[in-house]
C-alpha cells in the first residue's frame, strides 16, 4: 500500500514540474491579493530597469517585435519595443485576427481568452517546447468591450522569457 502511495506521489509531483514549466500567461494582469493590493509581478519589476525602447502604437506591432513592456495593454496603447540583439522579456512570434465583423457582438473576456490560445497554441507550442522553463506562452489581447465595437480583432502571440534575454527565438 505504501509503495502504491509513493507512485502516485511521484506521478503527482511530475505533473506539478510539467504543468509548471509549461506556464501559460493568459494576460500580462498582475493578481490581486484579497486586501485589493497588486502582489509584484515578477516580470514587471525584471523590466524595471531595462530600456523601454521606442513607442509603436499597439495595431502596428509586427512578428519579430522585442519588447521589456508588461503589464495591461488597450488597442489604443502605445508599446515599447526594443532591438531584439539588447535584452528583453518578450518576442511577438505571431499576430492573430479573432473571427467577428463589427456588428458581432462582444463574447465576454474569458471566451476571447479561449480563442486567442486556440489561435496561438500552434504557433507558441513548438516554440515553448524547445526551450521548457525557460519560455512561456504569452497572448497580447487589447478586447475590450469598447475595442471590440470598434472592430479590434487583433492580438499577438509571443513569447516571454524567464529572465531577460538577448536575440530573436525566430531566426
Amino acid at each position: 500500500m505504501a509503495h502504491n502511495f509513493h507512485v502516485r506521489l511521484g506521478a503527482a509531483l511530475i505533473t506539478a514540474v510539467f504543468l509548471t514549466g509549461c506556464a501559460t500567461t493568459d494576460s500580462g494582469h498582475d493578481e490581486k491579493e484579497e486586501h485589493g493590493t497588486q502582489t509584484q509581478n515578477p516580470f514587471e519589476a525584471m523590466g524595471k530597469n531595462l530600456p523601454q525602447g521606442k513607442p509603436v502604437s499597439y495595431s502596428k506591432l509586427a512578428v519579430g517585435t522585442c519588447s521589456n513592456y508588461w503589464g495591461e495593454v488597450t488597442a489604443s496603447q502605445q508599446i515599447g519595443t526594443v532591438d531584439c540583439t539588447d535584452p528583453h522579456l518578450l518576442e511577438i512570434v505571431s499576430k492573430i485576427v479573432l473571427k467577428g465583423d463589427a456588428k458581432s457582438p462582444y463574447p465576454g473576456q474569458q471566451e476571447l481568452v479561449n480563442q486567442t490560445r486556440t489561435a496561438c497554441e500552434p504557433t507558441l507550442e513548438p516554440v515553448v517546447a524547445a526551450a521548457r522553463g525557460t519560455r512561456i506562452a504569452l497572448y497580447l489581447m487589447a478586447y475590450d468591450k469598447q475595442s471590440w465595437a470598434e472592430g479590434n480583432r487583433t492580438g499577438y502571440c509571443a513569447v516571454a522569457y524567464s529572465s531577460p534575454t538577448a536575440g530573436k527565438v525566430q531566426q
